[in-house]
């Protein structure tokens, strides 16, 4: 990651952003360009991520400069844009978690974020969590993003056989995804990156 300084408020501007946006709720954190936003969805694959990786964070998009202010890169179908707001609203309860980078981004791995991330725009959903660049979930969006942009893996990606099932999740999975993903798989869990020691959790002032 280019981690050299910080992002000027004009040069976000000119990047077509803006340096942060309040999210709504109680004493809640300012989101910026960079940072990892979560929640428990409503999709449904939501209650088997729940179920297989025991968090209730389902669901991660990015936060980016868009067309003059930030947006959410995220796969919930094909990979969009989708509206902050919208993005908060879709959540359990409006209800939204952020993480953001130890090392402040630069403008410059801000423009290789939305560069990266342009790319795959339209890249369909998999709904079967199988690794690869031709269909793509929400977390593995993510993680190929910052990989591709900042050369940084947020974790070490996983195996599905590493993940603990319980025979409820198991069963779960199964009916809702029509089988379980091979268990030398790659995965890249929402809760996976909540925990990547590369980033951290601001808290509303």
């Amino acid at each position: 990651m280019h981690a050299r300084f910080v992002v000027p408020v004009a040069l976000l501007l000119v990047l077509g952003g803006v340096t942060f946006v309040a999210l709504g709720g109680s004493q809640p954190p300012a989101v910026q360009a960079g940072d990892l936003v979560f929640h428990r969805s409503h999709s449904r694959q939501s209650r088997v991520i729940a179920e297989v990786t025991g968090s209730p964070l389902t669901h991660v998009g990015l936060v980016l400069p868009h067309r003059g202010e930030l947006a959410v890169l995220e796969a919930s179908g094909p990979v969009s844009w989708t509206p902050l707001d919208e993005f908060v609203d879709r959540g359990e309860g409006g209800r939204v978690e952020v993480r953001r980078f130890a090392d402040t981004l630069s403008v410059e791995d801000v423009a290789a974020l939305v560069r990266e991330g342009e790319r795959l725009l339209g890249t369909p959903y998999d709904a079967r969590f199988e690794w690869g660049p031709r269909r793509i979930y929400c977390s593995e969006l993510v993680f190929l993003v910052v990989e591709r942009a900042l050369d940084v893996q947020l974790v070490v990606p996983q195996r599905f056989g590493e993940l603990t099932l319980t025979p409820a999740a198991r069963r779960l999975a199964q009916r809702r995804l029509g089988r379980l993903p091979r268990p030398n798989e790659r995965v890249v869990t929402p809760a996976a990156l909540a925990a990547s020691e590369l980033l951290w959790t601001p808290r509303g002032e």
